[in-house]
């Protein structure tokens, strides 16, 4: 048992030494890495910014074409705009007049106008599949 015990010290305490010397490694690899990174951060930090080169007539020319296609899209979205406020007023013009007609025919709240309403499509239901009926709207 004694030299087996030996041999059991022997191969810990060469362990022990293996793993002293890999963490010495490690922090030593660790300070050479702190060291470049605070180099390279003075450096960055003392040389100043470059400035990109651009060629001047092709951003110019970009821009006017971006300009220029900004312009037509405003053109047409104006344009859209105008026909949707023509389509509104007349829509409106008409519900105003069909509002008026029904007004005019004595129909003052919301539930007689609809009934109004539709009985005419009622009526002209009938007319379209009975054309010979003596039902005139």
């Amino acid at each position: 048992m004694k030299k087996e015990e030996k041999i059991a010290k022997k191969r810990k305490e060469r362990e022990k030494k293996s793993k002293v010397k890999v963490l010495l490694r490690r922090e030593a690899v660790r300070k050479e890495r702190k060291e470049e990174s605070k180099k390279y951060m003075l450096e960055k930090l003392v040389q100043p910014k470059q400035n990109p080169i651009i060629n001047m007539k092709k951003k110019d020319e970009s821009m006017e074409d971006r300009d220029a296609k900004i312009k037509e899209q405003l053109l047409k979205n104006q344009q859209i705009l105008k026909a949707l406020e023509e389509e509104f007023s007349k829509e409106r013009q008409s519900r105003d007049d069909l509002n008026g007609d029904l007004e005019s025919k004595g129909h003052g709240n919301l539930q007689d106008k609809l009934a109004a309403m539709h009985k005419e499509v009622v009526e002209s239901e009938e007319k379209l599949q009975n054309p010979d009926s003596p039902i005139n709207i």
